[in-house]
């Protein structure tokens, strides 16, 4: 701790908020998913959260869940290739006083009130997948040596507090510095959510110019379906997916889309937007997210926003290119300095993205204000909006 600079201690001390740390006994033995590998585990809940753990926990860590405990478990049967049971079942199947579960919620106040449940079962060991920090950070690796890690955040204290002072109201300031604290210790803290339908749709903060928008890793077509279920006003939504089986799904939903509703323009590209033209590898092997590598032996093409929109007034930019943002940003750093589009960058794909990508767009266009939302209460799907200031 001494290593800390006062500026950067008084951001981690901000971090600590008792309304949002818990259970402080399990994050000071600061257990990692891998102490469980010769557990008998169970997973609790089939929804949304389940799939993180599912994809960071089974798929890449290599934890065997013997079962998912669900309620709907008579109409589901089955998550993804694990048996699915009600608790009713799961207490005849297993000695639940000696069984890890992991509850995949996004809501810690319903993870009290079924841990409450489950103890009634006999249950003892009651985890919540975000007290891991595998859980919040999954496309990096955590580090072995933490204290190596928090020298290195040391070094970089000037640019952390740059990207903290840019941000322009409370609620920013607050997330910050849960994620700093989150990233620099290498453990699971709540992280204060915004409702998950506001994602790229912010309330209270002046984020509504939506006419000409370039939506960087489309995927499969999500934000078609909030853009029509929000009616939200577009000219001219240009649409990016490199991988080939999302953009045939992207393609599907925007067909559906056009027909039901002509006054939108949809335009498709199956090109990856990076800060080069050229072709490069993608990698589409993971469910944490397709994305460019060098070691992905998929082969796509590569292009910039400023080469394909050289003369188009941009309104708007949204991102989630699975660690590519700083790059796409610098292939958009014309279309930026002169359009000045209001930007919503994803900053949770690597820790430092939290400080680097505020101060990027910073040295890009200076007049901006920025923003930071959270929208599942783990560092997953935080996005920095960046409103012009005029």
């Amino acid at each position: 701790m001494n290593m800390i600079k006062p500026n950067l201690l008084d951001l981690l001390r901000n971090g600590t908020h008792s309304r949002h740390r818990f259970n402080t006994e399990f994050l000071h033995n600061n257990l990692t998913l891998e102490d469980f590998r010769d557990s008998t585990l169970l997973m609790y809940g089939a929804g949304e959260s389940a799939h993180w753990f599912y994809e960071i926990a089974v798929k890449k860590i290599g934890l065997r869940p013997k079962a998912v405990i669900d309620r709907n478990a008579s109409n589901i049967r089955q998550y993804k290739d694990i048996a699915c049971i009600n608790l009713e079942e799961a207490q005849q199947a297993y000695d639940l006083s000696s069984t890890v579960i992991v509850v995949c919620v996004g809501d810690t106040r319903l993870f009290k009130n079924i841990e409450s449940e489950l103890r009634i079962f006999g249950a003892r060991a009651v985890l919540y997948q975000g007290w891991f920090y595998e859980i919040h950070n999954p496309i990096e690796s955590p580090r072995v040596d933490s204290v190596s890690w928090q020298a290195d955040m040391c070094k970089e204290e000037n640019e952390i507090i740059e990207a903290y002072n840019l941000m322009s109201d409370e609620h920013s300031r607050q997330v910050f510095c849960e994620l700093l604290y989150l990233h620099y210790f290498q453990v699971g803290c709540k992280i204060i959510a915004s409702p998950r339908q506001e994602q790229y749709f912010p309330k209270g903060i002046g984020w509504h110019k939506f006419s000409d928008w370039i939506v960087c890793g489309a995927y499969k077509g999500e934000i078609v379906g909030e853009i029509e279920s929000q009616r939200i006003n577009v000219n001219n939504l240009y649409l990016f997916e490199p991988w080939n089986a999302a953009f045939t799904k992207l393609k599907e939903v925007v067909d559906r889309a056009s027909f039901q509703d002509n006054s939108k323009k949809y335009h498709l590209y199956n090109y990856a937007l990076s800060g080069t033209n050229s072709e490069m590898g993608f990698d589409a092997s993971s469910g944490l997210g397709a994305k460019l590598s060098a070691d992905g032996d998929i082969k796509v093409t590569s292009v910039t926003i400023d080469q394909i929109f050289p003369d188009t007034p941009i309104s708007t930019i949204t991102m989630d290119v699975e660690g590519e943002e700083p790059s796409v940003l610098l292939g958009a750093k014309r279309t930026i300095e002169i359009n000045k589009p209001h930007l919503g960058v994803c900053v949770y794909h690597k820790a430092s993205h939290l400080w680097e990508l505020p101060n990027l767009i910073q040295s890009i266009q200076p007049d901006y204000n920025y923003y930071l939302r959270n929208y599942t209460s783990y560092a997953i799907e935080s996005v920095l909006y960046a409103r012009p200031k005029t």
